[in-house]
Parts: structure tokens; sequence; C-alpha cells
């Protein structure tokens, strides 16, 4: 018989471990605060699906989510595969995406000088000279990626307690024994700490905080003119210090000025001085959308490790206490590879070092993101 499992968390990550764990017999029981799964990051990011990563092991990882992702949908219908176009303004920038790619048999086509620009009318005359397009990548639909990994999280007998805020981890003779929600005590012999901006602080009651800190970012959806929308074109992404991206959305553009803020854990108020951010990234990076007119803008939190990798898999310090966090804005598309590595973990499976929950926990190991 499987472990009773509780997850703390139903965002992404968290019901694709709850996906995960069911199918290999667990008792999985998730407790989500809010009245909806996907609430928070889950529901407010810019829905882009995005190979290209600095790792081979990343990139791994979102190759095996969109197969995963596949299975449970069905088809690729939940994938538009629009392209991405990676630029920045020196070759040093993109090679360690470049070596990442290659080493996961990512396709990908290197661009220089005059060339970056084709097919991206938004980027004449921008100042970038380096460019990486990524054909595969695309824009999700992230209402049916939900859907189907809680349809098939359901259909292996996982349960789902909305609006229930876990309170408290508790433990017995140092080991994890399951969840206090208001007033019930859930028993459970693994809980997994899935709980996005608040994975940090979940567990120090226990002696098991995590250095990991919320970073706000925003949102802009843009209106344009007519002939310089591309709704069927690929999106375009600075990967430079003057972080940037813009996609097709509907007859508009949505971008954003690739900004980072420390927040506290919470539904983040948006910051006007934002947008005058984004212009300034707009003209270097897509001059085309330099008079387009802001619809609406809002922000989101993205959890990081100080190393910006995710964290993953047992908690030394507390036996039964797992971890699936830090996943930095790339949840939609490594949380199915993600969250069946956590259900591995929780059978006795190692995990990626790179990842590992311990190297956050171990004496000098990593500090919080500044």
């Amino acid at each position: 018989m499987g472990k009773a499992v509780g997850i703390i968390g139903g965002g992404y990550a968290g019901l694709c471990a709850a996906a995960h764990l069911a199918i290999a017999g667990h008792r999985v029981t998730v407790f989500e605060a809010e009245t909806q799964l996907c609430t928070h990051s889950s529901g407010r990011n810019a829905a882009m699906f995005r190979h290209l990563e600095p790792t081979p092991a990343l990139v791994r990882a979102a190759q095996r989510s969109r197969a995963i992702v596949d299975g449970w949908c069905g088809d690729r219908s939940w994938l538009a595969p629009r392209g991405a176009l990676y630029v920045a303004d020196r070759p040093s920038a993109l090679a360690p995406f470049v070596a990442a790619a290659r080493a996961a048999g990512l396709r990908v086509d290197e661009r220089t000088g005059p060339a970056v620009a084709a097919g991206q009318p938004w980027a004449q005359g921008g100042a970038r000279g380096q460019g990486l397009f990524v054909p595969d990548d695309g824009v999700m639909d992230i209402h049916a990626m939900q859907a189907a990994a809680r349809a098939v999280a359901k259909a292996h007998g996982a349960r789902f307690l909305m609006h229930t805020r876990a309170l408290e981890v508790t433990a017995r003779a140092g080991r994890v024994d399951g969840v206090r929600a208001g007033t019930e005590q859930v028993p459970a012999d693994i809980v997994v700490n899935a709980a996005g901006a608040w994975a940090g602080p979940l567990c120090a009651p226990l002696g098991a905080p995590l250095p990991l800190a919320p970073l706000r970012r925003h949102l802009v959806l843009l209106a344009v003119g007519p002939g310089v929308s591309r709704p069927d074109g690929p999106a375009l992404w600075a990967l430079d210090d003057d972080e940037c991206y813009v996609r097709p959305e509907g007859r508009g553009v949505l971008a954003s000025p690739g900004d980072e803020a420390v927040s506290a854990p919470c539904l983040p108020v948006p910051d006007p001085d934002a947008l005058d951010a984004l212009a300034v990234r707009l003209a270097r990076l897509a001059p085309g959308l330099a008079e387009a007119r802001v619809q609406r803008h809002w922000a989101c939190l993205r959890t990081f490790a100080a190393d910006r990798q995710p964290v993953l898999g047992p908690d030394p310090r507390v036996p039964g206490l797992f971890v699936l966090a830090g996943l930095g804005g790339h949840g939609m598309t490594l949380g199915a590879a993600l969250g069946a590595d956590l259900a591995a973990s929780v059978d006795g499976a190692a995990v990626e070092p790179a990842w590992a929950t311990a190297r956050l926990t171990r004496k000098g190991g990593l500090s919080a993101v500044a």
C-alpha cells in the first residue's frame, strides 16, 4: 500500500506532483488555501513554454514535461509552437544556452548581425546583434494543462481540500506525521512543501526554513496598430542584462520589462514605475513597439533559491518532509517533469544534485536571493 502524502500548495507544480504520486499508488491530499487551484504564479504568468535554459538538465526537464503533458491532454493541442527568438548584445551571454541546447538535442538556429531580426518587425532597429531561434517554444493553454493534470490526479484517487490553509506541518519524534489545517489534523507519512512564494518560511517551526526569495515581476498588455501585431508570430526575449520579452497576444502584445524586486509572499500590487522601465527596455529590444498603448498591467511572483535552480526532494533535517519549490517562473514549463522527479524521490530515487534540497540545508549552503 502506498504512503499517505500531503501536498501543501495547489499550484501547477504541486498539482503535477499530486498526479504522479497518485499514479504511483500513494494516497494524496492537496491543501490549497484559495478557492481554485493555480491561482497565484501558475495563473498570472505569460504562458510561454520555454525549452531554452542554461543547463542541459533543465532543457531535458522541459522536453520531458512536454511529453508528459502530451500524454495527459491526449495530444499537443495545449501548445501553440510559435517559436521564440532569444537575443543578446554579445555571444558570451548566449553561450551557456547554446551549449545546453546542443547537449540536450534541442533544435536551435544561431543568428548574428542583420539576420537576428529577420521575421521580427518589432525588432527592426533594435540593439541586439546575437540571436538564438528555438522553433519548438510556444504559447501554452495553461487552463487545459491544469485541467488535465487535475483529472489525472483525481482519476487515481487524489483529493483536493480547497479553501483550506495548511497552518502547520506537524511532527512526532522528529518525523513528519501530518498537516494541521484549521481545527483538523490530517495524518500523513510524507508532506510535500509545494507552497510557491510561501515555501521558504512554511516549515520554519520544524527547524526547516528554506532560503527562498519571492521576486515581483510585471506583465503588460500593449495595444498596437494594424499591421504591427502578428498573432501567430514568435516571442522575442532579451537574455542579457536588460532582460525584456514580448510576444503576440490576440490583437495586441504581451510584454515584460524583466524586472525583479524582493517581495513578501502575497498577491502583488503592480507598480506604475514598471511601465517606465518597460519603455526604456523596449527602445533597445523592439523599437517597433515604442508607440504601443498600455491596455493593462499586473504583477506576479517568481520564487528562487540563490543559484536559481529548482529545489527538489527530501529535506534531510526532517524525515518525511519533501520540497518542490523555487521554480522561478518556469513552473508551467517544468512542473510536469519535476513533479515526476519529486514522486520518484518519495519512492527513494535520487534527484539531480544541482536541484537537491540538501544543497540549501548543509552548513555553508546558499543564502536567499538578495
